[in-house]
């Protein structure tokens, strides 16, 4: 089971030291050798330059050296940028639905 040490908010800064984008990441979650990404988000002035992919690919490169088998992450079911994202970043549709009073979440993993 996760424990709140293994839940970390990670910054990432560009060659400026200027801020670009967070992520809320969980190690260990939902199993042993997985982690799940709860949010990602990037400054708006940066977005659509290939940077975040970058990130995401240099975030699954080093897990997958550490024997990670996969990441997992969720979206809002209709959030038509946010699923194009994760798609263009190799992320699958599990087929898995949360569902809450005002929303869908749709549940994704990137095998790594």
């Amino acid at each position: 089971m996760d424990e709140p040490q293994d839940k970390y908010y990670l910054g990432f800064f560009d060659d400026a030291e200027q801020f670009v984008a967070v992520m809320d990441f969980i190690d260990h979650y939902p199993t042993e050798r997985s982690c799940f990404i709860g949010f990602f988000m990037m400054e708006r002035s940066v977005q659509g330059h290939g940077i975040g992919s970058r990130i995401v690919t240099e975030l699954c490169m080093y897990l997958h050296s550490l024997g990670y088998e996969y990441i997992r992450l969720g979206y809002v079911d209709g959030n038509k940028q946010s699923e194009s994202f994760w798609k263009k970043n190799q992320f699958t549709d599990t087929g898995l639905r949360n569902h809450t009073q005002d929303y869908t979440v749709v549940v994704m993993n990137r095998m790594l």
